[in-house]
């Protein structure tokens, strides 16, 4: 039976960028930390891109070995959300994630949907972020994703 942790940090865009993290773990398999949890992506215009590569995010695995996989929701400002693509277009972000920064891999789906980031890590491992904006979108307050990390036992 593999063993599940979730962790869970948010994202608010055009303005400083806040993790908030809830650690859940729901048997004792392995367990994940992310330091620093905070990355801040500023103020990013329509159509540009974006990502973490200043401000890397540090995954730590405790009881280990673990596959990790991530997940996220779509993008929201409390009333209007952007859709996740391939490519940007009007209300189409393309948000991406990647273990080294050079391979990036797309969101096309929100949560439940799983993918993986890494397998069988015993130690720590980097999580980037990259976020390319709607070519337009309405309203220009500041929109919010959770991306969740999961550890499974391999």
């Amino acid at each position: 039976m593999k063993k599940l942790f979730i962790y869970i940090f948010t994202f608010l865009l055009l303005l400083n960028i806040f993790w908030i993290s809830v650690p859940t773990v729901l048997a004792d398999g392995p367990s994940v930390s992310v330091e620093d949890g905070a990355v801040d992506f500023g103020y990013v215009a329509l159509g540009g891109a974006k990502d973490n590569s200043e401000d890397v995010q540090l995954i730590t695995v405790s009881n280990g070995p673990a596959n990790l996989s991530v997940e996220t929701t779509l993008f929201f400002d409390g009333t209007n959300s952007w859709s996740l693509g391939e490519s940007k277009g009007e209300y189409i972000c393309q948000w991406q994630y990647s273990a080294n920064g050079s391979d990036w891999y797309n969101f096309l789906e929100a949560a439940p949907t799983t993918y993986s980031l890494a397998g069988n890590i015993s130690s720590t491992q980097n999580l980037y972020l990259k976020l390319t904006m709607p070519t337009k979108t309405t309203g220009n307050g500041p929109h919010s994703a959770t991306v969740t990390i999961l550890a499974t036992t391999p």
